[in-house]
């Protein structure tokens, strides 16, 4: 039981970090489609348009989708950070448990049935 929780823990911190290099990514497209000097870009950013960063309208709307880039998953975003809390916490708590009963500060009678 305690695996089965323990590879599910890990898997949602997985989808986590998915999550997190998305955003990343797409933080950094908004950044390459405002740099005039595209050799300074990636590769996989190259393709995309570039905005006129000296027009008024075209700034408030990179403003308002890097806003909105930012808004993506944020609820998602908290709930890893607070289940991130909660996993360090527990298996550190167990940790520090197994500990003592290895080092037999306390006695546990663990029996394996049959």
């Amino acid at each position: 039981m305690n695996c089965l929780v323990f590879y599910t823990n890990i898997a949602f911190l997985i989808f986590g970090s998915v999550d997190m290099k998305r955003r990343l990514w797409m933080m950094q497209a908004l950044t390459a489609v405002l740099e005039p000097m595209r050799f300074k870009t990636r590769e996989s950013h190259k393709s995309l348009p570039l905005w006129n960063f000296m027009n008024a309208g075209t700034m408030q709307s990179w403003m308002n989708t890097r806003m909105m880039v930012k808004d993506i998953g944020l609820r998602f975003y908290k709930r890893v950070q607070i289940f991130l809390t909660i996993f360090t916490v527990y298996y550190s708590l167990a940790t520090v448990y197994l500990m003592i009963l290895y080092l037999g500060f306390i006695e546990a009678n663990l029996t394996i049935a049959d």
